[in-house]
């Protein structure tokens, strides 16, 4: 009777590892904080390029990471997600790393992606 418990015991344990191991993955890729040196260079370019009219027309680009596996995702799955956080530009794809990315271990990659805001057109107001 007492190996019968034990066994369930570790049956039911098993179980729930099994299911909190499934909470922490997911095949789709999600956004993560992208690379430091990318930020730098970045922020650099932007010192060395920006003037005070170019920073009020249009906004200030950003980088945006998001992880991935390459066996798994589609290019277009992964520009989809990096596109939520990049609602009004425009994506370019500048980096792709593998290396102390802290993505999970399922999700190795991370692309790094620059977004630079668009400028939007003024609303006109109708003239009576």
């Amino acid at each position: 009777m007492n190996s019968y418990r034990t066994i369930t015991l570790r049956a039911c344990m098993l179980g729930l590892a099994g299911l909190a191991l499934a909470a922490c993955t997911t095949t789709r890729p999600i956004p993560v904080e992208p690379s430091k040196p990318m930020v730098r260079a970045l922020e650099s370019e932007r010192e060395q390029t920006e003037t005070e009219v170019d920073a009020s027309a249009v906004g200030r680009p950003t980088v945006v990471a998001v992880c991935y596996n390459s066996a798994v995702n589609t290019n277009a799955e992964i520009i989809a997600e990096a596109l939520l956080s990049c609602p009004a530009g425009r994506l370019t794809l500048r980096e792709d790393d593998q290396f102390w990315t802290r993505c999970p271990l399922l999700q190795p990659q991370r692309a790094n992606f620059v977004c630079v805001p668009e400028e939007r057109p003024a609303l006109s107001t109708p003239t009576q």
